[in-house]
């Protein structure tokens, strides 16, 4: 009894998929098509919430504490009224240069900003649950706030800056939206008609590299298509050194380890530390046992920032990991503070936290849960490790270590 309702059953399923199989695969057409679409047009998008795995090593580094910018955190930071008394200063700026009230120079701002708010709403991972006008809005007063900041720290306007940290993947707006109102002419005017550019770099020197000029640093960014603040810093910090190999997968075969020994080991194997004069902090180099590094300035931003970068190489289509290869290498060199302290006695590291402890921390946690699949520092690695196991290269340094001792024994 049961084999034949089972067979009834069976021939009844059957039936019913032979009469809906059409509309079955039409409702899986329809699906696929849907799908390419989205996924053609998030290739467009930049501006991403940072992934889950990310955010759980330390959430802080990606909201914002003092200032909102863009619709992701809308109206969370401290200082939103303040964000107000910008955008008001600015706006009675342009009002006395073009004769126009307040609302009337708004107005013009919106005007032009509401042709752009379909290609903004495509620059964020997500669908932005806001009416046009609110999304304009919203646009429209982060981006006023952010180039009168900017015209503030130029030294443009007497009254002194308040300093919010705006390297925050989410906390972004796109570039073309404050493009777009940089080419009012009123604005032109209010900021000495400095590129955008200039006054950003200006903005964010003193999270830059301290072994690039302000001029050289203008240089590598001015003809570069920023697509967000975060994105033209990032451009500041690694311009593509031409040390720095392409890229390689940590399969290679030509790849014999994808990890390196500490500064401490390296030290004991004779590799001797130098501070680097290359271009960019990503300039590398290594030979007849001599590791340059250039300088970098660990400070209380550092942290946030280079998660921040690393966020944005990590989830947007297109962009190469220099700074994840970076913090990678750094995350391999330092395992304690006798790794610090060898490199800031080197002049490499330059600690304004106060305990090397802190600097080993910050190195040792800022990777974890990244992907280096491909690493710029491959080829570097394999020279590292291939110093640090041939024996006479260690012996060699015993030898020196001793003649130092006993050099010192001597003196005293």
């Amino acid at each position: 009894m049961v084999e034949i309702e089972e067979a009834e059953h069976s021939i009844g399923i059957k039936q019913d998929s032979a009469g809906t199989s059409s509309t079955t695969q039409c409702s899986i057409v329809d699906s696929i098509q849907q799908i390419l679409e989205d996924s053609s047009s998030t290739t467009q998008c930049y501006i991403y919430r940072v992934h889950e795995k990310l955010r759980r090593m330390n959430e802080f580094a990606y909201k914002p504490e003092l200032v909102s910018i863009g619709p992701f955190h809308y109206g969370l930071g401290t200082i939103e009224k303040h964000k107000l008394c910008y955008v008001g200063a600015l706006l009675s700026s342009m009002g006395k240069i073009n004769n126009k009230s307040l609302i009337d120079t708004w107005q013009d701002c919106v005007g032009r900003v509401e042709g752009f708010q379909d290609e903004a709403r495509k620059c964020y991972s997500e669908p932005i649950q806001l009416r046009n006008e609110k999304f304009v809005e919203i646009l429209v007063t982060d981006g006023l706030f952010i180039i009168e900041l900017f015209r503030r720290f130029a030294g443009l306007v007497a009254i002194p800056p308040n300093d919010p940290f705006l390297a925050n993947h989410e906390n972004q707006i796109p570039m073309v939206i404050l493009k777009c109102l940089m080419d009012v002419p009123s604005i032109k005017v209010c900021v000495g008609r400095y590129p955008l550019h200039v006054l950003t770099v200006r903005f964010f020197l003193p999270l830059l590299p301290q072994n690039q000029s302000e001029d050289n640093i203008q240089a590598i960014v001015s003809s570069y298509d920023a697509k967000h603040l975060l994105d033209l810093l990032r451009k500041a910090f690694h311009n593509q050194p031409q040390s720095v190999p392409e890229p390689k997968h940590g399969r290679d075969k030509k790849i014999a380890s994808a990890c390196i020994p500490c500064a401490t080991e390296l030290k004991q194997s004779g590799v001797k530390f130098v501070k680097g004069t290359g271009s960019s902090i990503l300039d590398i180099r290594f030979k007849d046992g001599i590791l340059e590094i250039p300088p970098l300035v660990i400070e209380d931003n550092t942290d946030a920032l280079l998660r921040n970068l690393i966020a944005l190489e990590q989830q947007v289509n297109g962009v190469d990991n220099y700074i994840s290869s970076f913090a990678y290498m750094m995350d391999g060199l330092i395992n304690s503070r006798e790794d610090v302290r060898i490199l800031r006695k080197a002049g490499i590291i330059d600690n304004m936290l106060g305990a090397d402890e802190d600097v080993a921390v910050l190195f040792n946690k800022i990777c974890c849960g990244i992907n280096i699949g491909k690493s710029h520092y491959f080829e570097l690695y394999n020279e590292l490790n291939t110093y640090y196991r041939t024996p006479w290269n260690q012996r060699i340094a015993m030898i020196k270590s001793f003649i130092c001792c006993c050099s010192f024994s001597a003196c005293a």
